[in-house]
């Protein structure tokens, strides 16, 4: 995910901070098209529900935030 100054990022892959709904944000590219997967209140949650979504889909990341 590419980063933009002055936005708050997270330190998860896939991970990143929606300003206007004030939560985490989880995107995965399949099929070389960016997809979102949901938001959440808590950081380590979503990078869990990236992981989850990467394993279940089969999407090529480059890694995981929580190898097995």
């Amino acid at each position: 995910m590419r980063k933009v100054a002055g936005e708050k990022s997270s330190q998860f892959n896939g991970v990143c901070w929606n300003k206007a709904a004030r939560k985490w944000h989880v995107q995965i590219t399949l099929d070389g098209q960016l997809k979102g997967m949901g938001v959440f209140h808590n950081e380590e949650e979503a990078a869990r529900a990236f992981d989850a979504a990467a394993r279940e889909t089969g999407a090529n990341v480059v890694s995981f935030n929580f190898p097995h």
